[in-house]
């Protein structure tokens, strides 16, 4: 037994594998696993959240050169997706504003236009037609107030739910146009043709709730929100 055991201290060491060490497992993306997607993680050019991805690798690339900070110098949060000024005027309370003969404020799913009338004008008074992309609104003279002729076939900035549009004469006051948004996003403007000015949308801002909507407007919302990385709520 003892020359047994002899004969098995002098056997060679095993040879090494040819297989490459085990390597640990990746950690999920930049910033040790704790921000973004997965290590390897690739998403398809035509994918609808490519933008989203395509900024964070720009952040990222940025954060991992030594830049200070993704903002180009500014005092900004270290990850903060913000769009670059359109240009146009400040958006009133009602991320809206003003144009030749009325005034506008929006959500992401609607945009109401509202016009002054007079006691005077009743339904027959009005035309008013809305389809996907356009809109004509015009008003007969009544009560010292000329005719008006707000919007004639004009192209709205973006596509509407024609059918789920409407329009109300209130207390022979005002007259208000509700144009539901065929897709969830802010405007610049109600229509884009001459003398209606735009606004800057990177500076309109959400509902502090989104508990003050129900069902598919909040999933809607949730969803149109979710996407705007750099407009805090």
């Amino acid at each position: 037994e003892g020359l047994e055991a002899e004969d098995d201290l002098r056997q060679p060491p095993p040879a090494p594998s040819s297989r490459p060490p085990r390597q640990a497992a990746a950690r999920g993306g930049y910033g040790g696993g704790k921000i973004g997607p997965p290590a390897g993680f690739q998403i398809g050019e035509h994918h609808p959240r490519r933008k989203d991805y395509d900024d964070y690798l720009e952040i990222k690339n940025k954060c991992q050169s030594g830049a200070k900070d993704p903002g180009g110098g500014k005092d900004e949060p270290l990850l903060t997706f913000k769009p670059p000024p359109e240009g146009g005027s400040k958006p009133n309370a009602g991320n809206g504003g003003r144009g030749p003969g009325y005034t506008w404020t929006q959500t992401p799913s609607e945009v109401v236009v509202t016009v002054q009338v007079t006691p005077l004008h009743g339904r027959g008074d009005v035309v008013c037609e809305i389809r996907p992309d356009e809109i004509t609104l015009e008003l007969a003279a009544k009560g010292g107030q000329k005719a008006l002729g707000v919007f004639h076939k004009a192209a709205l900035w973006g596509r509407v739910k024609a059918e789920e549009s409407v329009w109300l004469l209130s207390g022979g006051e005002s007259l208000t146009i509700t144009l539901t948004k065929l897709e969830a996003k802010w405007w610049r403007c109600v229509t884009d043709m001459a003398g209606h000015p735009k606004i800057d949308s990177t500076l309109c801002r959400g509902p502090d709730l989104l508990s003050d909507y129900e069902g598919e407007a909040e999933k809607e919302l949730r969803h149109f929100f979710a996407k705007q990385l750099s407009r805090p709520l």
